[in-house]
C-alpha cells in the first residue's frame, strides 16, 4: 500500500474529472442510463474511482472478473477524449475484457 501515492490522487488528480462523475445518474429510472450511482453491486465510491483511475493512467487493456456495472463504468471511462492541447484531443482506447460470473442461489 502507498498511503501518498493514494491521498495525492484522491486529493489533487481525481478532482480534476468531476465534471464528468458528478454527471453519474443516481437512480436507474434516470435518463435511461443502465448505470446508476446508488446500485448495490458497484456504488458510488467504487465508480468514481474506477473511472477516475481509468481516466488517469489511460491502460491499454483492462480486464475484470464479472460485468454488471463496473464493467459500464469501465468501458464509458475508457471511451472518452481528453484534452491535451488547444483544439487537441486523445482518445483513450483501452481494451476491456470482461467475464461474467453468475452467482448461485444460498444454501442455508
Amino acid at each position: 500500500m502507498n498511503e501518498s501515492t493514494q491521498l495525492e490522487l484522491l486529493r489533487n488528480i481525481f478532482p480534476k474529472f468531476r465534471g464528468k462523475y458528478a454527471q453519474f445518474p443516481t437512480t436507474s429510472a434516470a435518463n435511461g442510463n443502465p448505470f446508476y450511482v446508488y446500485n448495490r453491486p458497484f456504488g458510488r465510491v467504487d465508480a468514481l474511482v474506477a473511472h477516475c483511475m481509468v481516466r488517469h493512467f489511460q491502460p491499454r487493456s483492462i480486464v475484470e472478473v464479472g460485468s454488471g456495472f463496473s464493467s459500464l463504468i469501465l468501458g464509458r471511462a475508457a471511451e472518452k477524449k481528453q484534452n491535451v492541447g488547444p483544439h487537441l484531443h486523445r482518445s483513450i482506447s483501452a481494451r476491456l475484457c470482461s467475464q461474467g460470473i453468475y452467482r448461485v442461489a444460498n444454501v442455508d
